[in-house]
């Protein structure tokens, strides 16, 4: 994944199997199992029945940790801690995926409160 090659394109699904993460990130099964044991950066949620599912939030972080190991030929111990320290940079994540309408409401709502935090502490 180069800095001039657009991001590639997802199925539209909720959920991918192990296969067709590797597939989709163009790396072994095993290699997937690896970097999940070393590094505990892709999470991959668990069914019941203890099977493994990718969302494509975690196929974004393998195609980066990807680029940081083969491309910029960084340990996985440097990846990861390149990972912590690019993440720590940026506001958190909320927890769950938020729409544009709701994420702007969310935003609008915060700015009120400040707003309102500032007025009583004058």
């Amino acid at each position: 994944m180069t800095l001039g090659a657009p991001p590639p394109l997802f199925p539209d699904q909720k959920y991918f199997s192990p296969s067709q993460a590797s597939r989709i990130v163009q790396i072994p099964e095993y290699t997937l199992r690896y970097w999940e044991s070393r590094l505990r950066l892709p999470r991959p949620m668990r069914r019941e029945s203890g099977h493994r599912r990718y969302t494509p939030r975690d196929l974004k972080l393998l195609l980066r940790i990807k680029e940081l190991v083969q491309e910029r030929r960084m340990t996985l111990e440097g990846a990861r801690k390149f990972l912590l320290s690019e993440g720590r940079g940026r506001a958190a994540a909320p927890a769950c995926a938020v729409g544009g309408d709701a994420a702007k409401v969310i935003r609008e709502v915060r700015e009120e409160l400040r707003g309102l935090l500032s007025d009583l502490s004058d």
